[in-house]
C-alpha cells in the first residue's frame, strides 16, 4: 500500500514538476466558490468511488488551491484562464495511511488529477479534465459543513505553512507520523507531537486571540526527522497568536504572520 501511495506522489511531483514555472493566478468567481467542490463521477470505475468512505475534494481561492484525495491531501497555485486552460502548480503531498477502499478511491483520483489541463463549468457543476470527454473529474458544490467547536474537538495537523512576503510554501508531515492537538474547556492544552505526547495550557482572549504556554512532554526518542519536525512543531505552538475554525479546519497563525499551523478534525 505505501508502494502505491509513493507511486501516486512521484505521479503527482512529475506531473507538477514539468509544468513549468509558477502560475499568474486567474481567479474566476465561478471557481473560487467559498464551499469548494467535491467528487461527484469521474471517468473510471464508479464502485470504486461509491466505496469510498470518503470523496476526493478540491477549493480555489486567492490563485491557491487545496486537495484532497480523501485520506491525504495537496495545497499548490493555479491560473485558470478564459478559454478553459487550467494551469496547476501543486506543492508537496501528505503521506498517510487510510482503508483500502479509500486508498484506491485516492490512487485514482490522482491519477486522473495529474492529467488535468482544462475546467469549464456545466450547469451547477464543475468539470476537470485533459481537455477531452475521455478523462473528467465531475464535482458537485460541497455542501455547507458546521464548524468544529475549538475546544473539546481532536484536530490533526495537516501541513505546516511557511508565509513570505512574496510567496507560501507548504510542508506536509514525515511519513508515518501523525501530530494532534485538543484544547480542553479549562484551557488544558495535550496531544501527540509525532513521536511524544506534550501536555499544557492555552489561554483563549477576544478576537480569536490564542496563547500556548511551556510545553512538557514525554521523553521518548525517534528518528530524525521525526524529532526534528516535533521540535519545529512544538516552537511554532509557542508562537502562535491567533485562531480560526472553518468547518472541519483549524488554523493557528503566527504572531508575526510569518507561519500557520493547518489541521482538520479527525
Amino acid at each position: 500500500m505505501k508502494a502505491k501511495i509513493r507511486y501516486c506522489l512521484a505521479l503527482l511531483f512529475l506531473f507538477f514538476a514539468c509544468s513549468g514555472a509558477a502560475p499568474v493566478a486567474e481567479d474566476p468567481p465561478q471557481l473560487s466558490i467559498p464551499q469548494g467542490w467535491t467528487l461527484q463521477s469521474w471517468t473510471a470505475d464508479p464502485e470504486v468511488l461509491t466505496a469510498a468512505p470518503k470523496p476526493p475534494g478540491i477549493a480555489f481561492k486567492d490563485g491557491k488551491f487545496s486537495m484532497s484525495g480523501g485520506v491525504n491531501g495537496m495545497t499548490g497555485k493555479y491560473s485558470a484562464k478564459p478559454d478553459g486552460r487550467l494551469i496547476l502548480k501543486g506543492g508537496g503531498m501528505t503521506e498517510m495511511a487510510g482503508s483500502p477502499a479509500a486508498m484506491k478511491a485516492e490512487e485514482v483520483f490522482t491519477q486522473l488529477f495529474s492529467g488535468v489541463t482544462h475546467w469549464r463549468i456545466k450547469g451547477k457543476a464543475l468539470v476537470l479534465s485533459n481537455g477531452t470527454p475521455e478523462m473528467e473529474l465531475r464535482f458537485q458544490v460541497r455542501a455547507p459543513v458546521k464548524a468544529k467547536p475549538l475546544t473539546g474537538t481532536v484536530w490533526s495537523l495537516e501541513g505546516f505553512e511557511e508565509r513570505g512576503k512574496k510567496a507560501t510554501s507548504d510542508t506536509a508531515l514525515v511519513a508515518g507520523t501523525t501530530i494532534t492537538l485538543t484544547i480542553g474547556a479549562d484551557g488544558r492544552a495535550s496531544g501527540s507531537a509525532g513521536v511524544n505526547r506534550y501536555f499544557g495550557k492555552a489561554e483563549l482572549g477576544e478576537a480569536e486571540r490564542i496563547t500556548f504556554g511551556p510545553m512538557a512532554s514525554t521523553r521518548r526518542g525517534g528518528p530524525p526527522e521525526a524529532m526534528a519536525q516535533e521540535r519545529a512543531y512544538l516552537q511554532q505552538l509557542k508562537d502562535v497568536s491567533s485562531w480560526a475554525v472553518t468547518g472541519n479546519r483549524l488554523v493557528l497563525t503566527g504572531k508575526d504572520g510569518s507561519f500557520a499551523l493547518r489541521f482538520d478534525a479527525k
